[in-house]
């Protein structure tokens, strides 16, 4: 019989995989084929002879041949980063190479056919990684594939598990290449994930790093003549790989011992400058390696904090947390936690497994699609409606047969009857009305309750069927999957200039739809492939600049693709859709020839290899963006530590663990994916500076323009003020700086109209002439010593217009800079009478 839902789910790890498996109410781990191990290690290798091996078999030759083991490739799926196999004379990317891990996984399963799977993902991984993991799949022969956010999957595991309760939960998920950090909620069963954070390049992957860095590299040189090894790229990726697997054997017995030795497997696989073999044994202290990690403990910690402050939440309102990942073993990770989250700390899960068990558990609950079904049409072809998960202890179920797919002879009166596995609930037989019937099925308490679905004739002759099992989780109920990134269209502005405006929004819940409207710049003219009309996709930060954010697609519409021409300036609506994976799909609607062109967006885009000279420069070219960053910008935090200081030490940071890893394409990536969080904090303080000086701007001529309207104004003065101060609101809630500038000229406007019809403001500049009089560089002094004397005798008389005229014709003799000075109104105007 035909699998009807997933049932399977595979946690895709940086360096372990695991494959589990929803059976007969249970989630079941399906053991590695060769060590019968829960997981799998995320490595490939090929022989001298050409052989693929994958997992385990590949694991045990990174020491011994490293140049053709390779691992850890996750941390650069969706680059253009290959890896070169020197024994197959072939290079792959890291899809390709995750495809081997996860054809393994599938083919590793004797007793069964699946073609359908749950796959994990971290939840900060960005559309271009998404879609690369979605290839994977497709490469590694899955006909259809579902993605999960890990600490969702994680979330699942460990709910069934414990008794239901209410409240938030954090997901503090480090694994060897990724750190995620979830908010979760429950809400009388009902499962939330309220938000997220990351780092794609956080995990033990990086400790394992820092101890071959710091800590056996200059012991080497201590020892031995190393130089020419260091100075040479495929050298030292073979000393780095021979003591990796070394370094993270030593990470994992320090979590259980004060200190260890650690020593090559084989002394003499390596030798030195002059030949001499590597043969050394080093002593690591724990707290040596606890000062190491303590940067990225930090950084996890930092963003875990980050995640609470902006939901509102402190430290003791988090029920508890729940820890996944090999490196949350780690007893100075989880002291950090317990002393700066939360001393409830939740380790009933095996955090190397749990993540697979969730997704299989999901994947228990998701349908394969009809289209991706194996299907028998000489068996009556059923549709079930039903909800996959409820909280309720009942649950509506109709059924519904396919007339028009089913071949052959097919009774008139059909019947059908719902069996719960355990044969607790029978429906009894209930007679199709328009090949229509609903029921409501009693469920049992926290567990999947399975059903079976006969069909029958009037006689109640057993008719085979498909499908005829389903299954519906009973307890908890999955809100749908957030949105973690901004989804944007690159975009010209009048108040940001080149920029990002956003098509769906970070938070959102999955399936999302986003439209906007845009313009052509250029005429399309039908059939014609040379007139284009194109937008660039990206995902990341709404209203920042382009290229701080990561490239999607490109949409594209060319006029081959259009039945009637398109004028220069016509509309088109873009409407962009994304599934709970995460599958995007886009179509742009012309209104003026009623046209639709679906399917769009060209992706398939990879993040190019980091060019280190350019990633030198933008280091240095930020450290003097700090430099120059003004006063006013640079704010501090709570513990009086000024930001300016604390970017630069960041950055300095970068700097020393590029040239340490320079040659390390992944370190690459990591550096560049840091560093462009500083430069987006940087730009966000330098505008910042800008609105505030804008802001302050328009606060302080409203006050002025305020006071003259009090004094001076009549009702159309004072409705216009009330208006203007509604905008104003606005203005200042949404940062709109083109407005903000706009409404400080109107206000400027308002106030000037007032005062220019009020004696006392001509008597205030004629007086602010006459102070500075022997200051100003007159075109014309003779005439204007004689207009100031005209002046006073006007202003003694009473005269106002003559004043007017004598000041304008003062005016005439200054420059444009000196006459705005005379025009600043002194404060006791209204006291003058004339």
């Amino acid at each position: 019989m035909q699998r009807q839902k997933i049932d399977y789910g595979i946690d895709l790890g940086t360096t372990n995989s695991a494959l589990c498996r929803f059976e007969k109410g249970r989630v079941r781990m399906l053991k590695s084929e060769r060590l019968q191990k829960d997981t799998t290690p995320s490595c490939v290798h090929y022989t001298k002879h050409g052989q693929l091996l994958v997992g385990d078999p590949a694991y045990s030759r990174l020491t011994i041949d490293p140049e053709n083991t390779k691992t850890e490739f996750k941390r650069t799926m969706g680059t253009e980063v290959r890896y070169a196999f020197p024994n197959s004379q072939k290079s792959f990317t890291s899809e390709e190479l995750s495809a081997q891990i996860l054809r393994t996984l599938k083919t590793s399963v004797k007793d069964d056919e699946f073609n359908a799977v749950v796959v994990t993902v971290p939840a900060d991984f960005d559309q271009v990684q998404i879609e690369a993991t979605q290839r994977a799949a497709e490469l590694a022969g899955f006909d259809y594939c579902e993605l999960l956010q890990e600490p969702i999957a994680a979330s699942l595991a460990y709910i069934m598990d414990e008794d239901v309760f209410n409240g938030h939960w954090l997901v503090f998920d480090m694994g060897g290449g990724t750190f995620d950090a979830a908010l979760m909620n429950a809400d009388s069963g009902i499962i939330k994930v309220v938000d997220i954070s990351g780092d794609n390049h956080l995990g033990g992957k990086n400790m394992d790093l820092l101890l071959v860095d710091e800590i056996i590299v200059p012991r080497l040189r201590q020892e031995f003549k190393i130089d020419a090894i260091l100075a040479d790229k495929y050298k030292r990726m073979r000393l780095e790989n021979a003591w990796k697997r070394i370094a993270e054997q030593a990470k994992i017995q320090l979590s259980s011992q004060s200190k260890v030795l650690i020593e090559p497997d084989d002394p003499s696989f390596l030798q030195d400058d002059e030949g001499r073999d590597l043969d050394i044994c080093i002593e690591i202290e724990r707290p040596q390696f606890e000062g190491l990690i303590k940067p990225l403990v930090d950084r996890s910690l930092s963003l875990s904090h980050d995640l609470l402050k902006r939901n509102r939440l402190k430290p003791s309102e988090i029920k508890n947390v729940l820890l996944i990942g090999g490196p949350t073993f780690i007893p100075y990770v989880r002291n950090r936690i317990v002393s700066e989250l939360s001393p409830n700390i939740n380790v009933s899960m095996d955090p190397m497994t749990a993540v697979a068990a969730g997704a299989a558990l999901y994947a228990s609950t998701r349908p394969i699609p009809a289209s991706k079904r194996k299907r028998e049409f000489s068996r009556l072809q059923m549709e079930f409606n039903y909800p996959n998960t409820v909280v309720e202890n009942e649950a509506p179920f109709t059924v519904r047969f396919d007339r028009q797919t089913t071949r052959g002879d097919v009774p008139e009166s059909l019947f059908a009857e719902v069996v719960r596995s355990d044969e607790g609930f029978a429906s009894g037989r209930i007679a199709l009305t328009g090949d229509t019937a609903s029921f409501r099925l009693s469920l049992f308490e926290g567990v999947v309750n399975e059903f079976s679905v006969y069909m029958s004739d009037a006689a109640g002759n057993r008719i085979p069927s498909e499908p005829e099992n389903f299954s519906i989780l009973q307890g908890l109920q999955i809100s749908n999957p957030p949105l973690p990134h901004d989804i944007c269209i690159e975009a010209e502005t009048d108040e940001l200039g080149h920029t990002t405006v956003p098509l769906l929004s970070k938070g959102e819940l999955l399936p999302a739809i986003g439209k906007k409207v845009f313009h052509t710049k250029a005429p399309l003219h039908k059939g014609k492939a040379g007139d284009s009309f194109k937008i660039i996709v990206r995902e990341g930060v709404h209203s920042t600049r382009p290229i701080r954010n990561v490239m999607v697609g490109e949409i594209a519409i060319d006029g081959s693709q259009l039945s009637h021409d398109v004028a220069a300036g016509s509309e088109v609506e873009i409407t962009l859709s994304m599934d709970e994976s995460r599958r995007i799909d886009v179509s742009a609607f012309f209104p003026a020839i009623d046209e639709t062109i679906k399917h769009v967006l060209k992706t398939s885009f990879r993040a190019a290899l980091i060019d280190q000279q350019c990633l030198v420069d933008e280091l240095q070219e930020e450290l003097s963006r700090l430099s120059a960053l003004p006063a006013s910008a640079d704010l501090s935090d709570d513990r009086g530590v000024s930001e300016r200081q604390r970017l630069r030490e960041q950055v300095v940071s970068l700097i020393h663990l590029n040239r340490t890893r320079r040659e390390d394409e992944d370190s690459g990536f990591g550096i560049r994916y840091r560093l462009n969080e500083i430069q987006m904090r940087i730009d966000t303080l330098l505008q910042d500076t800008h609105w505030n000086s804008v802001e302050n701007d328009l606060q302080e001529t409203y006050k002025h323009a305020k006071k003259i309207v009090e004094i001076f104004g009549e009702k159309p003065d004072r409705e216009n003020l009330n208006r203007l101060q509604s905008e104003m609101e606005r203005s200042v809630k949404e940062r709109d700086r083109k407005s903000a500038v706009e409404l400080t000229e109107k206000l400027s406007v308002l106030r000037h109209a007032i005062l220019v019809n009020q004696p006392g403001f001509w008597v205030s500049i004629f007086n602010n002439i006459f102070i500075t009089f022997n200051k100003i560089k007159w075109s014309d002094g003779i005439r204007a010593n004689d207009l100031l004397a005209e002046g006073k005798a006007t202003l003694k008389s009473g005269n106002t217009d003559g004043l007017k005229t004598i000041v304008r014709s003062l005016w005439a003799l200054m420059t444009k800079e000196e006459e705005e000075n005379t025009q600043r109104v002194r404060p006791d105007i209204p006291f003058y009478r004339v």
